[in-house]
């Protein structure tokens, strides 16, 4: 949230602030909702899903509704992935994720995927 709140107010729009709304609704498919600002200031809603880790492991689970969410929103989805030991984040998009993402086959479906970051 501190993040969201400076990256924002460097951006020139502290009057923007970034919602938890996974605090109300765990069910949503991602965690936080922010803002993108183009050129010309102009806000677009931002959908972020946190990770993190404190083990200094650069591995995740991503859900089946995290993806579905993620794929619907496309350019207006966000996962943030925090190395807690070094407090280095990561910012993936769609096409960063999209590789790690099995296909269904046959009548099998995924329910979680771990997904490996590069150091």
């Amino acid at each position: 949230m501190a993040y969201e709140e400076a990256r924002l107010a460097a951006a020139g729009r502290p009057d923007l602030k970034p919602t938890w709304v996974a605090l109300e609704d765990n069910s949503l498919g991602y965690d936080v909702l922010s803002y993108t600002l183009d050129v010309a200031g102009t806000e677009t809603p931002l959908h972020i899903e946190v990770k993190s880790t404190s083990t200094g492991s650069r591995r995740m689970f991503v859900t089946r509704n995290e993806w579905k969410v993620a794929m619907s929103l496309a350019e207006a989805f966000a996962l943030h992935f925090w190395d807690l030991p070094t407090t280095a984040l990561s910012v993936l998009r769609v096409p960063d994720l999209q590789i790690s993402i099995p296909i269904d086959q046959g009548q099998g479906q995924w329910e979680k995927v771990q997904v490996a970051l590069p150091r």
